[in-house]
């Protein structure tokens, strides 16, 4: 209950950094953040709670994280 308590708020507080990051930045910048976020709350969960990767894993935290860098340059040069 303590965990997910914890996990509760601080998805609430992240929610409200990006809710104020749309308003000062727009769109361009908002998936970028919402990616790493994730990305940082799954690295974090699996060191926390021990669970064990695979390569494949790990390969495909990789690709969405470069994908979503990919996507916020191409959206800025459109700009």
């Amino acid at each position: 209950m303590k965990d997910l308590g914890g996990l509760t708020f601080v998805a609430f507080i992240g929610q409200l950094f990006i809710y104020r990051m749309i308003r000062e930045f727009k769109q361009h910048i908002v998936p970028f953040v919402c990616t790493t976020r994730k990305i940082i709350t799954v690295g974090l969960s699996l060191i926390y709670f021990n669970h064990e990767t695979s390569i494949g894993q790990i390969v495909s935290i990789l690709v969405v994280f470069m994908a979503t860098i990919y996507e916020f340059v191409d959206s800025i040069k459109k700009v």
